[in-house]
């Protein structure tokens, strides 16, 4: 992982995301078996941040994988503008719109007629390949 300077927005997303991923996979690890548990090793940032394992188990009870997946976007969006609170327009701000650019761009990839696309792409190139 990348150094970024104390104090920076990249620095304090990147602490916030170790600790999201690690809550996230203390949720899946829940659901495998007790004796699986010791194969795996969790971030020290687990349970650091007050309040998160509530909205990550919050956003894995959404009914489909879709919804999850916009709703542990939207606790990045939160946790973005409460680093952007208070910079102004400085260059921790840029930072929190690039950052949030990058969700919404994530999310664009994963909209209806792109995925349909890159489906039918694949599966004429399966076609095509079996054919040969």
């Amino acid at each position: 992982s990348a150094a970024f300077p104390a104090g920076s927005a990249a620095a304090d997303f990147q602490a916030f995301e170790f600790a999201l991923r690690g809550e996230i996979a203390l949720l899946r690890l829940a659901k495998r078996p007790v004796e699986d548990a010791g194969k795996y090793i969790l971030p020290p940032e687990t349970g650091s941040i007050p309040g998160l394992r509530e909205s990550v188990a919050g956003a894995a009870s959404a009914p489909d994988p879709w919804e999850r997946e916009l709703r542990v976007d939207q606790i990045r969006w939160q946790k973005l503008d409460a680093i952007e609170r208070g910079n102004g327009f400085s260059r921790e701000a840029v930072a929190c719109y690039r950052l949030k650019l990058a969700i919404l761009q994530k999310e664009q990839s994963f909209r209806l007629e792109v995925g349909k696309t890159n489906f039918e792409d694949a599966a004429g190139q399966i076609d095509r390949m079996s054919a040969e």
